[in-house]
């Protein structure tokens, strides 16, 4: 089975050195970018690693290590680094990014520069062990492939170095997302059709630099979010993070107090350099601008989650006229009809899921497995058969289910739950 992980980014850094600079830049840009960072300055200190700490580094799919003057000075830092290299070395799917500040790649492999002076305290410290192995990991550290250099990748510019870092993560946690994305039930062949509705007419090839619009329709938990999401991830590879946006729940937050501004800023915050990052609007006349200049031209893919009204498109300054060529747009919609003006070139409704897809769906979700448990077979079939094809529904009954601890329990809820929707 794929190892499966709570934060796509542990960040190990100095605090001394990094935290107030770049740093808090480079876990901004993560955030912006939809990443789940494991950063913390919180949790106390001490020679060893505190469970909690253990816990997320064992959590986490790649380990960005920013390496700093006085990294070597902190045996917190060290122990870290310790574990992570421990973990990277089981080729379980985890990545150790070096990024290489303000320190030469061969120093901190040889524990040179401000590391040697770094070591000659440790040893008077620590026992001969501790310190051998801490050497061992920053020799592993320098040697690895792919580290990043603020003099020479990104020719001594901070903002620069963020980019890139955010670039090589996102290319490796899409990859994953790639394959968790087509071992999902049915979810294969449907993310195959959109990405052929995007780049194709019939089936005459679209040309590259072409902008095209699918929307993706259909009622409530026919899957529509899952298919743009997993489209999305597979196309991302192919266009720039910072031009990469997923919009979800339009609906839901254009819907709210001052809903108008928050989407506009959720829109903004995705294409936001750095030093704009506070910019927001607060009137949204003035977002729609703001948005339509910093897409003008650009090669976007843009993913517009749960639209129900063409005033959403409005709102967010969407028209054909604001996109670069090569630009993917994806809308999901119970209506393409929604949308007004913005005609998309395709509209995609997903099939509905078949039976032994469904059993499969609803048991992944309720039992962890392909099949259901010994014994809740007979119940399974009928949540299979009230949620009728569609993956949003058998994942409610399978959520609601999977809290009791009996068949009787179960028939019991199941029932209570068809009575609910079907009262609704």
């Amino acid at each position: 089975m794929e190892p499966t992980f709570r934060y796509d980014v542990f960040l190990s850094f100095r605090g001394e050195d990094t935290r107030n600079n770049f740093t808090s830049q480079l876990y901004g840009a993560l955030r912006r970018h939809n990443f789940d960072i494991f950063h913390d300055t919180l949790l106390p200190r001490g020679q060893s690693i505190a469970p909690q700490l253990s816990a997320a580094i064992k959590d986490s799919r790649i380990f960005v290590v920013v390496f700093s003057t006085n990294y070597a000075d902190s045996k917190w830092c060290l122990n870290e680094l310790c574990e992570m290299m421990d973990l990277e070395k089981m080729n379980d799917q985890r990545v150790v990014l070096p990024v290489f500040l303000d320190v030469k790649k061969t120093d901190v492999g040889t524990q040179q520069g401000s590391y040697k002076k770094h070591f000659e305290t440790l040893k008077e410290k620590f026992d001969e062990g501790k310190v051998q192995k801490w050497r061992e990991a920053l020799q592993k550290a320098g040697q690895l492939p792919g580290g990043l250099h603020l003099q020479g990748d990104a020719y001594g510019d901070e903002g620069t170095l963020v980019d890139l870092v955010v670039e090589t993560v996102r290319k490796v946690i899409h990859g994953q997302d790639l394959n968790i994305a087509d071992s999902l039930v049915g979810i294969g062949s449907r993310i195959e059709e959109v990405i052929s509705l995007l780049n194709h007419v019939g089936s005459v090839d679209v040309a590259e630099d072409d902008i095209r619009v699918v929307a993706i329709c259909g009622p409530e938990g026919i899957g529509k979010t899952t298919i743009a999401e997993a489209s999305f991830k597979r196309l991302a590879i192919g266009f720039k993070a910072q031009y990469c946006c997923f919009l979800s729940n339009v609906k839901t937050i254009f819907g709210e107090s001052n809903g108008k501004v928050t989407l506009q800023n959720k829109l903004i915050s995705h294409l936001i350099q750095d030093h704009e990052s506070r910019k927001h609007v607060n009137i949204y006349q003035q977002g729609i601008g703001r948005i339509q200049k910093m897409m003008k031209g650009q090669k976007v893919l843009l993913v517009l989650d749960d639209v129900d009204n063409d005033e959403q498109m409005k709102i967010l300054g969407i028209t054909r006229a604001i996109f670069g060529r090569g630009s993917r747009i994806i809308v999901t919609t119970r209506d393409a009809s929604f949308l007004g003006r913005f005609k998309p070139d395709a509209t995609y409704e997903p099939r509905l899921l078949d039976e032994t897809e469904s059993l499969e769906v609803f048991s992944m979700d309720a039992f962890q497995q392909k099949k259901p448990k010994e014994g809740y077979e007979e119940v399974s079939w009928e949540a299979v058969r009230w949620g009728a094809g569609r993956p949003g529904a058998l994942k409610v009954a399978a959520d609601r289910l999977r809290c009791f601890k009996s068949v009787h329990y179960w028939e019991c809820a199941l029932k209570g739950l068809m009575h609910e929707y079907s009262s609704s």
